[in-house]
């Protein structure tokens, strides 16, 4: 049996990932003297770092390091366990790299050691399909090799739509000019937002009004399901009354979709600002 792992931007909850023995390797945002890490395994924590955001303040993001992912992945090796890790796409993150030099450095100390690093080319809840996929995998008695075939045969199968409360946040990532996050945020611009073939964000549509931003998700998701019975992840940072609104919206069209509302990990949301709303499931059309 082989060992599933990924990192804390996931977006699944910490009961699906105990249930399935599912590792995390956790990434720590920074916000003058406190550190958020571990937000969706203690509610108070997280409350209290979505409201650093809806303040606008802006927490330093750090990727994992090196030395953190052997730290994690020794734990396992050195139990002669095989690995796969599913984390963030290496187009939104350098953590793929570190993870694959940890790798490297692992494997000259433990040469018969198996450790598979998937890039999922997703991020978020959209990362989280893909664990959920290879727990299904594993279940269905797939060996490691044959799971990461299946994997990154699917990835681009993942889609995420999603938009957020204030273009700030946007502007800062360079995914807008100042002048249009400006303007936006006056005409109360919403974006639509992907994750395009190559793992990296892109602005695909605009609409006015939360609202319409929420319609809009929801149709955009039900319009490439592979199946009236599969699962969807709705995933939010803070805005919770926002994600009932569009869960209802995907439930009302199909009841029979397996729903679930997540929070937005720390990294992610430390981005996207509060009141980032995303929705993510397996799609018809692989991405282009």
């Amino acid at each position: 049996m082989y060992k599933i792992m990924t990192d804390s931007e996931c977006g699944l909850p910490k009961a699906f990932l105990n249930q399935h023995e599912v590792g995390v390797v956790r990434s720590f945002v920074q916000l003058e003297d406190h550190q958020f890490g571990d937000y969706f395994y203690n509610q108070q924590n997280m409350a209290a770092f979505y409201d650093t955001l809806k303040r606008g303040e802006h927490p330093i993001t750090s990727q994992v390091s090196i030395g953190e992912y052997v730290a994690a992945f020794e734990n396992i090796i050195a139990q002669h366990t095989p690995i796969i890790f599913i984390g963030m796409s290496k187009g939104l993150s350098g953590s793929f790299n570190s993870a694959n030099q940890a790798r490297d450095i692992l494997l000259e100390k433990y040469p018969d050691a198996k450790l598979m690093i998937v890039d999922t080319l997703a991020a978020c809840a959209g990362e989280g399909l893909l664990v959920i996929k290879a727990v299904q995998l594993r279940q269905a008695g797939m060996s490691l090799d044959e799971a990461v075939t299946q994997l990154n045969a699917c990835r681009l199968q993942v889609h995420h739509f999603f938009t957020v409360a204030n273009l700030k946040f946007l502007y800062q990532g360079g995914r807008l000019s100042k002048r249009d996050a400006i303007l936006g945020d006056m005409l109360h611009i919403k974006p639509i937002l992907d994750v395009d073939a190559q793992g990296k964000l892109r602005v695909i549509k605009k609409v006015r009004t939360s609202s319409r931003a929420v319609k809009t998700l929801a149709d955009m998701i039900l319009a490439d399901i592979q199946a009236d019975d599969q699962t969807v992840l709705i995933s939010t940072s803070g805005d919770w009354e926002a994600a009932e609104m569009v869960r209802k919206q995907i439930q009302g069209a199909s009841p029979k979709l397996k729903l679930m509302v997540t929070p937005i990990g720390p990294t992610i949301a430390s981005h996207t600002g509060y009141g980032c709303l995303g929705v993510f499931t397996m799609g018809k059309t692989p991405r282009q």
